[in-house]
This record gives C-alpha cells, sequence and structure tokens, in this order.
C-alpha cells in the first residue's frame, strides 16, 4: 500500500486527512487491492455492491448499454477518483457498468465502514464522510454538464459545448480531451461517421482546430 500512499493523498476521498490517518483509516477498514486487465469488467450493471472504490493506477468508464448494444459513456474516472459510490451508499442495483479503459487498480472499501465510525470515533473519520458528500455533490454537477451537452438540438451546438466546458475546466484554449472518436460519440450520443464529419466542418470554419485528442478553440 506504501507504493500508493501519493496517489490517496491526492484523492478527494481523503482530502485533509494525512498519511498517518489514511494508512490507520486503510488498516480499520480492512481495505483491499484488486488489479484489473484492460477492457475486463469491474462492476456489472443490475449487480449490486457493498464497497466503493479508489483508482489507484490507470482509467476506468462507466458506461449505460441499451438493449441494443448501444453505448453511452457516462464517465472517466481516473487514478485518485473514486467509482461506485451512489449505488453502494443507495444499495441499489447499479445503472451502469464500469469498464477498465487500461490496466487498473483499484482499492475497495466498504461502504459501511465509510459511514459508521468504530468506537474509537477518529476525528480524521469525520472528516472521511463530509469528503464523501462533497464528491456526491461534484458528480451531480458532472451529471448535470453532460446532459448540458447532449440535449443541444444540432450536433454542431453538442461538440462546441462540450469542448467549451473542457476549455472552461482546464482554463486554456488548447487542451486534450480524454475520449477518441468512437469514445467521444458515445459520450455525447451521436454517430461516429457523422462527428467526424463536424469537427472537420468545424475546423474549416475557423472555430476549432484539432489534431488527435488535442483541440484549440479559436
Amino acid at each position: 500500500m506504501n507504493e500508493y500512499t501519493d496517489v490517496l493523498q491526492r484523492s478527494a476521498l481523503f482530502k485533509n486527512v494525512t498519511e498517518q490517518e489514511i494508512k490507520t483509516f486503510l488498516a480499520c477498514a480492512k481495505a483491499k487491492v484488486k488489479k484489473y486487465r484492460k477492457n475486463e469488467i469491474i462492476m456489472l450493471h443490475g449487480n449490486t455492491i457493498d464497497s466503493i472504490g479508489v483508482i489507484l493506477e490507470g482509467t476506468v468508464h462507466a458506461i449505460k448499454e441499451d438493449y441494443w448494444g448501444n453505448k453511452n459513456i457516462m464517465g472517466v474516472i481516473k487514478e485518485s477518483d473514486i467509482v461506485g459510490e451512489v449505488f453502494a451508499i443507495q444499495q441499489v442495483p447499479l445503472g451502469n457498468t464500469v469498464v477498465a479503459k487500461t490496466d487498473v487498480t483499484i482499492l475497495n472499501i466498504s461502504i459501511k465502514m465509510i459511514l459508521n465510525p468504530c468506537a474509537k470515533s477518529c476525528s480524521f473519520h469525520n472528516e472521511i464522510i463530509i469528503n464523501l458528500i462533497s464528491i456526491l455533490a461534484g458528480k451531480t454537477s458532472t451529471i448535470n454538464s453532460k446532459l448540458e451537452h447532449v440535449t443541444k438540438r444540432s450536433m454542431k451546438d453538442k461538440v462546441l459545448s462540450y469542448l467549451s466546458s473542457v476549455s472552461t475546466q482546464k482554463n486554456s484554449r488548447t487542451f486534450e480531451i480524454p475520449f477518441n472518436r468512437t469514445e467521444l460519440s458515445e459520450y455525447l450520443c451521436v454517430d461516429r461517421a457523422a462527428l467526424s464529419k463536424e469537427l472537420s466542418k468545424l475546423q474549416k470554419e475557423g472555430l476549432i482546430s484539432y489534431k488527435k485528442n488535442v483541440f484549440t478553440l479559436k
């Protein structure tokens, strides 16, 4: 676990919690590390879970898939982020499938151990609970942002809405997005070929320029 100390300290779940306090908490919670290979399913739609995962290495995608196999990327979860918290807290079946985008290492922590402090009532445990609430609020904001993009009427508006939001987040006109073309089409709920055509059109119009996943707003 010592090799992941830096990652854990960067995690929003352990904000304002010291290294030693993190180690104490994880030992008390009997947290376990598990590894997954690229494209392996980590959490399956319809299943229930009793723990949340902290991404120690790699990237995962939260994907919603309909009856016909059409995929919609709901979110990208990266190193130091957490996954599964909403469904673990509510104890309801998973509303999406979580898949390893790369080889992934995850720290699993029982949600009961987070929400129910032990008899020692360590002060830092309350800090972790507050952090979890803050993360939930942030996830709600992220979902609202996605809805803002995909509910735009035209593909042009969807693309520009998304790129504008990433630019704002990174405070730069030039930035890298976390999706390839197929993934971006799944995230925006549009046809891949039509998306590529629209990106080319926007570049010709002088609104954007791009090379692979790096974009610049003009």
